[in-house]
């Protein structure tokens, strides 16, 4: 195998492991996140350590500093569909002044967000809760536009109606060149929560 092919198979591998949320995979996907440099392999590793969620491997997520490993973790957290992992995830994004960091965070809380819907789950992840990341999200989005449009898939992603009172709130205060975005989000999710309605 050329170098490319190499890199490609362990990729492969190691996201094919971390999708079955087998805890006996749990050395692989610690050493991989623990020793790697590479993005897609960071990314792969903490989304495979999110699955599984054992309390020593979110407290390793939480505890990432690094910036290619921080982001992979804020990411991936959201798959844990856990209070503590959630909570952590709202409060950062609530006071991080790094953008990309933000942007992160609200791509994990947008993708854990389907998962607090699971039997069981939602009860976990209580409304007050749901509604602070939904809030996060938004005022993230007013404050960073250069971060608009990963902020606003999540917001999107999100969906709920956390996020559509969220959006409204904003819309009341926002200064006139974020009104259209806001406007855009608060249609979409509209039609969306509609949709769910009629099912």
């Amino acid at each position: 195998l050329s170098d490319d092919e190499r890199a490609a198979l362990r990729l492969g591998l190691l996201e094919t492991v971390g999708n079955l949320g087998d805890p006996r995979a749990l050395p692989v996907l610690r050493g991989v996140f623990g020793t790697t440099a590479e993005p897609s392999e960071l990314r792969a590793a903490a989304r495979g350590l999110a699955r599984v969620c054992q309390e020593r491997d979110r407290r390793a997520l939480m505890a990432a500093t690094a910036a290619p490993q921080r982001a992979a973790a804020a990411a991936a957290l959201g798959l844990c569909a856990s209070p503590e992992a959630a909570s952590w995830m709202v409060a950062q994004l609530e006071t991080t002044s790094d953008p990309a960091h933000a942007a992160a965070l609200a791509a994990g809380l947008a993708e854990g967000a389907s998962s607090w819907a699971r039997p069981g789950a939602r009860s976990r992840i209580d409304a007050p809760l749901r509604a602070r990341a939904a809030r996060a999200i938004i005022r993230r989005w007013s404050e960073l536009p250069a971060q608009r449009p990963a902020l606003g898939i999540a917001a999107l992603s999100m969906g709920g109606a956390e996020v559509l009172a969220a959006a409204r709130d904003a819309l009341r205060v926002a200064p006139a060149e974020a009104r259209p975005g806001l406007t855009a989000i608060e249609r979409s999710l509209e039609r969306s929560l509609s949709r769910d309605l009629r099912r």
